[in-house]
């Protein structure tokens, strides 16, 4: 079995006050198998799980390579030690770096709307790639999308 059973959540980007984080939101592990892309659902502490807002993570060695599986919600991705400072709009990211972070959002059109995930990578000679601006990573709820809004507000109550 992988060793991330869950991903646990760091911060919301400042346009999502009420944001995943805030919510106590996790990721959790369904594939949970030696080997090979582990994908990970959002959901709450108590277990209930959000479909549609799905990440996949290939841990290979020196590597982990976060891509959007396809999931009903478009997801990208940003990798970096500090908030993204532009658009999020990679679909596939590298995380090498011991010291950036995965950040994810569902949205391409703004660079606040973000939740950072407590994952780091694993370290290697190389760099991260698909991270600085642009790098994608799976979108928190959108404050200025009232539908996405109510239908996770809905489910998480």
């Amino acid at each position: 079995m992988s060793s991330f059973q869950t991903l646990t959540l760091l911060a919301d980007g400042a346009s999502l006050p009420n944001g995943w984080y805030s919510q106590g939101l996790l990721y959790y592990n369904q594939t949970n198998t030696a080997t090979g892309v582990q994908t990970f659902a959002l959901g709450t502490s108590g277990g209930t799980i959000y479909t549609g807002h799905e990440i996949a993570i290939d841990f290979q060695s020196g590597q982990y390579v976060v891509t959007d599986p396809g999931a009903s919600t478009p997801v990208s991705f940003y990798i970096g030690s500090s908030d993204p400072t532009s658009n999020i709009t990679n679909t596939t990211v590298n995380l090498v770096n011991t010291g950036d972070f995965l950040y994810i959002s569902e949205t391409t059109s703004s660079s606040t709307n973000w939740v950072k995930v407590n994952l780091n990578g694993p370290g290697s000679s190389g760099g991260n790639s698909g991270s600085g601006s642009g790098g994608n990573n799976p979108a928190p709820l959108s404050n200025s999308d009232p539908s996405t809004f109510t239908k996770v507000f809905h489910n998480f109550w």
